[in-house]
């Protein structure tokens, strides 16, 4: 059994990530072109296009990008197999995350957030396996993701959610090549990464009102 433990109830309330640099346009094109290196197998513009990523994302400044990109692509290979080691993906997340909250100020609780990060992991690989799957599971996991890195309600977070979960079912259709069309498949995966952050940013910012 998986056992997931939020650590943020422990937590004072962190502060928010500076939305004012919160780019979606740029953020999704950096993270649809990323998986397609990645699936691709063309690591050297996989591990760029991800330093892009997290500094675009998280403002997590060079050479930082590079160990923290270093400590996701470990928990990447340490999840691979069926038989992993969720203990050390889960220190790999941590640590990436540890250097996006550290760029921010301590804007959220890097072992939370990590923790929620594997939890999408897990429930993404379940579901993936079944292509008629109810995806709410996944969507709510999301919700709680996005909520703890924006500081957020979970229900602020829904249609962000949603549309972060459509990109990840066409990214599926191609990689198990159910897609009729993967070109147009591509682009729903970067225009649904857009209006995903879009919307993320959208209710971060309201809580600043």
């Amino acid at each position: 059994m998986q056992t997931f433990v939020n650590r943020n109830q422990s937590q004072t309330a962190p502060r928010r990530l500076d939305m004012r640099r919160f780019n979606p346009n740029m953020i999704a094109y950096y993270e649809t072109e990323g998986w397609r290196a990645y699936y691709d197998r063309n690591w050297l513009r996989a591990f760029g296009l991800m330093v892009h990523l997290s500094e675009s994302q998280f403002h997590i400044p060079f050479p930082r990008s590079f160990l923290a990109v270093y400590h996701v692509i470990r928990a990447s290979v340490a999840f691979v197999p069926r038989d992993h080691n969720l203990d050390l993906v889960r220190r790999h997340l941590e640590r990436f995350y540890y250097f996006a909250a550290s760029s921010n100020g301590g804007a959220f609780d890097p072992h939370g957030v990590a923790d929620l990060e594997l939890r999408y992991w897990v429930i993404h690989r379940e579901l993936a396996e079944t292509t008629d799957a109810d995806k709410r599971p996944l969507i709510e996991c999301v919700a709680a993701l996005h909520a703890a890195l924006f500081n957020r309600a979970p229900a602020d977070m829904w249609e962000s959610a949603r549309s972060r979960v459509q990109a990840a079912d066409a990214v599926d259709r191609i990689t198990s090549r159910r897609s009729v069309d993967p070109a147009a498949d591509w682009a729903l995966v970067e225009s649904s990464l857009r209006r995903a952050y879009a919307q993320a940013k959208d209710a971060a910012s309201r809580s600043n009102d």
